[in-house]
């Protein structure tokens, strides 16, 4: 009998999506690193496939070959059959939102019985769900539509571990036959314990988006006895602290859900913290924790975590902000702005360490950057999530570094206790008055605090709201950097930068009773795509000092 065809998958998209498909690829250990991506053009193997109706016209020149390990086994090669895998496949991978701008290619071959199994891409989860369908008894193996090997090569498995969970693409289980298996407890219950026995986890989860809402009853129905017109209905409120109302526990205890606690989710109360389930992640060597119940995670951030600390590790980095280049096939986007440095650093500046702040600190995403930079002194972040700030706290434990929680009623001098991290429970709009004062009580106890270099303001769709506090906390003597946070249209990116350059100056003028500084934006970093269309970037906005603007009016 002649094996199924078997289809190696390859993924053509736009160079600027290639950074956010290597790091979903990779991130599930699909990426065939034993190939190079390299631009269509220069491929050499033209026999294969491309099947996506829904793709727009590739640019050859502007288009790039990502491989994957991903192989797909169609009972038929039909047109019907490829695009149904292709559409399965895409949502496994949770990339359906770029199915207009990728094609997938398949180069089509048949298994080698003699192919060491040595020499084949081990994927745990495939593994495990083998060997659970293999051991289901036969009436049940019986109805299965195909061979478990079948059922498995037809759609990707990809999984993610935050220790110790195990997360799952929203789709994962949602085709046939598993609704069907899994409508049984008592065999769902003995597949997720065999999953968490062979991927070692305890507990397991499907994810799912981010939703920009939180979740609302049903307004009640009006009473219209005196014949008014209905209400209209209260529009859902913005789901500011980026709460993952679509986690789908699945394996064990995650602690209560958010509106089954007695407290509010963003003020937790010391009960509702120790019963809650806990992860931790590690990126650029750097521990972060959270509870995934009610405090999202994004591992997309880690390209520009490491910018940051590439940034940092420069030898005057307060003065130069500037990105790295990466090859074309790693990054997302092109390194813009990319001036002379200046050298306005006074002589022996470096040797006194500064200090940063993040006025959106969610579970330290940035904010460990800077505590882990040799030159930064301390720390100051502000978050308003009791749930952020105690993986913040937790985080930066597992980190070594001291840390500390001041809230919103409490008082604290510019030395006082020296931990490396110190976090604000507290809007941030305290942030001036607060930085303002430990300036003031460490000048009067003959000290002083390290000067505030660098300044994160890490909030999507936009940052603008805090700029003008991060301009005040800069340190006015030195000056230094705002790192801006932005949601920007793929075509409006130039214009949208001018915008903010304007913006920025007019705050500085008002910051510093017309004074003014020089206002630049040094550098624009493309992160990754936010929707279609729309991309996340990050603005470096290098404002000087006073004196500096004074001494070149003299000049």
């Amino acid at each position: 009998m002649q094996p199924e065809p078997a289809f190696t998958v390859s993924l053509i998209a736009p160079r600027k999506l290639v950074k956010t498909l290597k790091n979903a690829l990779e991130s599930q250990g699909k990426l065939d690193k034993s190939v190079r991506i390299q631009p269509l053009q220069a491929t050499k193997d033209t026999s294969d496939t491309a099947i996506d109706p829904d793709a727009e016209p590739l640019d050859p020149k502007d288009s790039y070959v990502i491989p994957t390990t991903i192989r797909l086994c169609l009972a038929d090669n039909s047109p019907k059959t490829k695009s149904t895998a292709v559409s399965t496949l895409l949502a496994q991978l949770n990339l359906q939102r770029h199915s207009a701008q990728i094609t997938l290619s398949l180069t089509s071959h048949f298994p080698s019985p003699q192919t060491p199994t040595s020499q084949q891409p081990k994927n745990l989860l495939t593994l495990a769900l083998k060997t659970w369908l293999h051991s289901l008894p036969t009436p049940i193996k019986s109805t299965l539509p195909s061979s478990p090997e079948t059922l498995l090569a037809n759609q990707p498995w990809t999984y993610t571990i935050y220790p110790p969970l195990l997360l799952l693409p929203p789709f994962t289980f949602t085709s046939l036959p598993w609704p069907d298996l899994l409508s049984d407890p008592h065999q769902a219950k003995t597949l997720y314990t065999h999953l968490t026995t062979v991927l070692k986890v305890t507990h397991i989860a499907l994810n799912g988006p981010i939703p920009l809402h939180h979740h609302q009853p049903n307004n009640p129905p009006s009473n219209n006895n005196n014949k008014e017109y209905p209400k209209t209905p209260t529009p859902p409120p913005i789901n500011h602290h980026r709460t993952p109302h679509t986690l789908t526990p699945l394996h064990g205890n995650f602690g209560p859900p958010s509106h089954h606690l007695p407290s509010a989710s963003p003020t937790p109360t010391p009960q509702d913290l120790k019963e809650a389930f806990w992860c931790t992640a590690r990126q650029n060597q750097i521990f972060q924790t959270w509870a995934p119940r009610h405090t999202m995670f994004s591992r997309g951030n880690i390209a520009e975590k490491a910018r940051l600390l590439r940034l940092l590790s420069h030898p005057a980095p307060h003065e130069h902000g500037l990105g790295e280049g990466m090859d074309a096939e790693e990054e997302e986007g092109e390194e813009e702005g990319v001036g002379e440095q200046e050298e306005e650093e006074e002589e022996g500046g470096w040797a006194q360490k500064m200090s940063a702040v993040d006025l959106y600190a969610g579970v330290g995403y940035f904010a460990f950057c800077y505590a882990r930079a040799a030159g930064v002194g301390r720390v100051f972040c502000w978050e308003v999530s009791g749930w952020s700030v105690e993986g913040l706290r937790r985080g930066a434990g597992a980190n070594g570094w001291g840390v500390r929680v001041v809230r919103e009623e409490e008082e604290m001098s510019g030395q006082d206790g020296g931990e490396r991290v110190v976090v604000f429970h507290e809007d941030n709009a305290h942030a001036a008055r607060r930085v303002a004062g430990m300036r003031g009580a460490a000048a009067a106890a003959g000290g002083t605090i390290p000067s505030v270099r660098h300044v994160n303001c890490g909030f999507l769709p936009s940052s603008e709201p805090s700029w003008g506090i991060a301009v005040r906390v800069l340190d006015p003597v030195l000056g230094g950097w705002v790192h801006a946070h932005e949601n920007i249209g793929v075509g409006d990116v130039e214009r949208r930068r001018g915008e903010v350059v304007r913006v920025f100056e007019g705050i500085v003028r008002e910051v510093r009773a017309g004074a003014g500084a020089r206002v630049e934006c040094r550098h624009l970093q493309r992160v990754k795509s936010y929707a279609p269309g729309v991309m996340h970037c990050v603005l470096d906005m290098y404002i000087g000092p006073v004196a500096q603007q004074q001494q070149e009016s003299q000049s």
